[in-house]
């Protein structure tokens, strides 16, 4: 009985000692994992000062890079600024001028503008009489005398038909409209007088343009 009892202490102590035993193999893997990651930690720190500390000397080296580059514009403009003072300014030699050519006075010309007459484009009649007064004086004409009433009276007083054609005027045709015109050509010697001024329908005085009626037929 005696020895069962001492046997039987024996293992309680040995189950204790197991059991702690178990407990600091726990503990001492706990220990071996965070050293583990504390190692990593202490590796990438030491990365990240090696990275930090590469960029600061890099910032050195452009900052030393660009003093020196600053001192060489600086030497460069001096000796530019020494060769421009030992240099001698040429002497410019006056520039002759040429004599202007006098441009040519052209003749005035008044603008002309068009106006609606039953849905047809046409040169009001004051405006009319004007250009052929200007063309007058550019074909140097003896008689220039022609005036707006005497070409209204003109218009008022024509025949029915057209004297070249025979057809009869109708305004809201264009081409069988009356239009004024010279019998003899200005440009033929023609004077703008109220006895050289006919009226004849628009296409007529197209066709006729700068010849005598009897050459026009």
């Amino acid at each position: 009985m005696n020895r069962t009892k001492q046997l039987k202490s024996e293992i309680k102590r040995l189950g204790i000692k197991i059991r702690s035993f178990k407990r600091t193999e726990l503990t001492l893997r706990n220990l071996e994992q965070r050293s583990n990651h504390l190692e990593k930690l202490l590796a990438s720190v030491q990365k990240q000062r090696e990275k930090l500390l590469t960029i600061e000397e890099e910032r050195k080296k452009l900052k030393l890079q660009k003093e020196d580059a600053k001192k060489l514009l600086a030497s460069m403009q001096k000796q530019r600024e020494k060769q421009t003072q030992k240099q001698k300014p040429k002497k410019q030699k006056p520039k002759k001028q040429k004599p202007r050519k006098q441009k040519l006075q052209k003749p005035h010309r008044t603008k002309v503008f068009f106006r609606n007459y039953n849905g047809i484009k046409a040169i009001p009649l004051g405006l009319k009489c004007t250009l052929y007064k200007e063309r007058a004086e550019r074909f140097g004409c003896k008689v220039n005398d022609l005036t707006e009433a005497q070409a209204r009276e003109l218009l008022n007083s024509s025949p029915n038909n057209c004297p070249l054609c025979n057809k009869p005027f109708d305004n809201t045709l264009r081409e069988k409209r009356k239009s004024l015109d010279h019998f003899i050509p200005l440009s033929k010697g023609g004077n703008n007088t109220k006895s050289n001024v006919w009226v004849v329908c628009y296409g007529c005085n197209t066709k006729k343009r700068a010849t005598i009626p009897q050459q026009a037929h």
